[in-house]
C-alpha cells in the first residue's frame, strides 16, 4: 500500500475503527511504520480517541457515584452522555478525514508549485525609479511570484537591508541582505500575496537610521 493509496481508503480511519480485514490490515501497518504522514495522523486520531474514552469513563463513574438527582436544570449535562459523546467522536474523526482528504493534499500541491520550475515576471529596478524618475510596471497573474533586480550604489562591504512601504507610506516588511549580495543585479524575489498597488523598496545599510543615506527604488505591480 503506497500513501496515495492509503489516503483514497481512508485507512488511518478505518484502522483506527477496526474496519480492516486481517489482510488488510497488515498490509496498512507495514505501510505506516515507513510513512511519516500516516504514523502522525494514526497518533492522533489515537490519542483523541483514547481521551475521548477516558472522558467518558470518568463521566459515567461520577455519575454511578454521585447518583444526581434528575431535574431539568440538569438537562444540559446530557452533552457527556455517550448518546451525545459518541457522535461527537465521529463529527471529530470527519474533521480528520477532511484535514487528510482536502487540506493536506491541496498543502502538497501548493508546495509541488513552490518547488517547480518557472518562468517569473520579472523587472529590473537598477535605473529611473531610484532617482525620482518613473515607477517601474511589473505584471503578474494572481498569487504569482516575482522577481524585482536592483543595483546597490553603496559599494561598502557590509550588510544592507531591503524594507517595502506601500503607497500609504506604512512598512511591510525588512529584508536583509548579507554583506557577500552582489552590488550589481541583484535579485530579490517578491511574494505572491503582495497586491495591486504602488510600492517602494528603500535599501541602506544595516543598522542605520531612516534619516541616513538609502537608494529608494519605485513600482507599480498589476496582478491580472
Amino acid at each position: 500500500m503506497d500513501h496515495k493509496t492509503a489516503e483514497r481508503a481512508m485507512a488511518v480511519e478505518k484502522y483506527l475503527l477496526d474496519e480492516f480485514s486481517p489482510e488488510e490490515k497488515d498490509d496498512f501497518e507495514e505501510h505506516f511504520f515507513s510513512c511519516e504522514e500516516c504514523a502522525r495522523d494514526l497518533k492522533l486520531g489515537a490519542a483523541f480517541m483514547a481521551h475521548a474514552k477516558e472522558s467518558l469513563m470518568t463521566d459515567s463513574a461520577n455519575a454511578r457515584v454521585s447518583a444526581p438527582v434528575k431535574t431539568p436544570k440538569r438537562d444540559r449535562f446530557r452533552w457527556f452522555s455517550p448518546a451525545f459523546a459518541l457522535p461527537a467522536m465521529a463529527l471529530m474523526l470527519g474533521l480528520l478525514v477532511f484535514h487528510n482528504l482536502v487540506q493536506l493534499p491541496e498543502l502538497h500541491r501548493s508546495l509541488e508549485a513552490m518547488n517547480a520550475p518557472a518562468v517569473l515576471p520579472k523587472a529590473d529596478l537598477q535605473s529611473g525609479s531610484s532617482r525620482g524618475g518613473d515607477a517601474t510596471v511589473v505584471t503578474a497573474k494572481a498569487g504569482e511570484l516575482f522577481q524585482l533586480t536592483i543595483d546597490i550604489p553603496d559599494t561598502a562591504n557590509v550588510a544592507h537591508s531591503a524594507e517595502l512601504y506601500d503607497a500609504s507610506g506604512r512598512k511591510l516588511w525588512t529584508l536583509a541582505i548579507p554583506e557577500d549580495a552582489p552590488r550589481d543585479g541583484l535579485a530579490l524575489k517578491m511574494p505572491g500575496n503582495l497586491p495591486s498597488g504602488s510600492y517602494s523598496l528603500v535599501v541602506r545599510q544595516a543598522g542605520a537610521g531612516e534619516s541616513s543615506g538609502s537608494s529608494q527604488y519605485r513600482f507599480i505591480l498589476q496582478r491580472q
